[in-house]
């Protein structure tokens, strides 16, 4: 299935090709299953091919179908007694997100001809992957090292990104561009979601949620890319986010001068995120100086704090130090190897 600029047409669906549905995904509330969909009848096909047309026509999005059961897996080595130990997996109704992924394709269509993603933006876009964004980011680095320059990083650490996000500054953007029946569409997939959580076979009772994009839905991601695009950029510094995982690289012979670069960037950053309701830990952020000479880069302030020095950070799986020697990341690979060896030694 190709985007149509008829937003309001949904041609008959495929379940076995269009949209790929992993047949092994968890049901939400309504317990109906990929594998379910993968097997219904033609009748049964086009009759929810004219449901999904009808609510693209009317720009609704069924309340039934947003409604989550949040079920909980405990974090290795956690204690038990804290709610932070546990990790929180949202499960959504099966055709609610067959109807997100209709949606998607026209969203992205919009998105790739208004241009509305920064090139700086690599998470959840076709083309782009992590490998590319460490690549254009470490490119920079080895570049200001065979130089002999100063190259200041600053790692920012986004304080829950999804569960943040402002519904109306969301909705105030999308009507920038999105032209109204989806608009409208959307606006109905995020009013009146509400959650309960489940444990073994009891359910706690349902809460409402409001603001953040809804976790697991194929919808979340590209909503987010949205909210976070007008991010602040200036043409002295380098920007490279992967979704929320955010880096600033400033380059220059003079330290000073590569700090006020950065400072100033960190600045404009700062009175975004207070205009969109995003917050920064400034704590679990790490600002690092890669360079071959002596001296570090001045600290950067965020928030009127002082964000943490160190000699390397970790940026989308991969430890970056001072030096670029990749050292410290072959060492933790190695440390996960023989971690794994040692697991598999008694069989062996």
């Amino acid at each position: 299935m190709s985007p149509v600029k008829d937003y309001s047409l949904v041609v008959p669906l495929d379940p076995q090709k269009v949209p790929k549905l992993p047949a092994r995904k968890a049901p939400g509330h309504d317990l109906i299953t990929n594998k379910v969909l993968k097997n219904l009848s033609k009748k049964c096909i086009l009759s929810l091919t004219h449901n999904y047309n009808s609510m693209l026509r009317l720009s609704y999005f069924p309340t039934i179908w947003k409604h989550a059961v949040v079920i909980v897996i405990p974090k290795a080595g956690k204690p038990k007694n804290l709610a932070s130990s546990y990790r929180p997996i949202s499960l959504l109704p099966t055709l609610g997100k067959l109807f997100e992924k209709l949606i998607l394709l026209r969203i992205r269509f919009i998105l790739h001809e208004c241009q509305i993603i920064p090139t700086t933006q690599f998470g959840f876009r076709p083309g782009h992957s992590t490998i590319h964004q460490v690549h254009r980011l470490t490119d920079s680095i080895a570049s200001a090292l065979e130089k002999k320059q100063y190259c200041a990083g600053l790692f920012l650490d986004v304080a829950q990104a999804f569960d943040k996000v402002w519904h109306d500054g969301l909705l105030f953007k999308l009507k920038k561009f999105m032209p109204a029946q989806l608009y409208l569409v959307i606006k109905s997939f995020l009013e009146n979601r509400s959650f309960s959580v489940r444990q073994g076979n009891f359910f706690s009772p349902r809460f409402n949620i409001t603001a953040r994009v809804p976790q697991g839905s194929d919808l979340a991601p590209d909503l987010y890319n949205i909210y976070t695009a007008d991010i602040p950029q200036t043409p002295n510094t380098l920007l490279a986010t992967f979704a929320d995982d955010t880096a600033l690289l400033s380059t220059s012979d003079d330290i000073s001068k590569a700090a006020h670069n950065l400072q100033h960037h960190t600045s404009l950053i700062e009175a975004w995120r207070k205009n969109w309701l995003i917050k920064i830990n400034e704590s679990k952020s790490t600002q690092v100086t890669f360079t071959l000479r002596h001296g570090n880069c001045p600290s950067i302030k965020l928030n009127n704090v002082n964000i943490p020095v160190s000699n390397e950070t970790k940026y989308l799986g991969i430890i970056l130090d001072k030096r670029l020697t990749w050292g410290p990341h072959l060492k933790n690979k190695r440390k996960i190897a023989n971690s794994r060896l040692h697991i598999f030694r008694p069989l062996l």
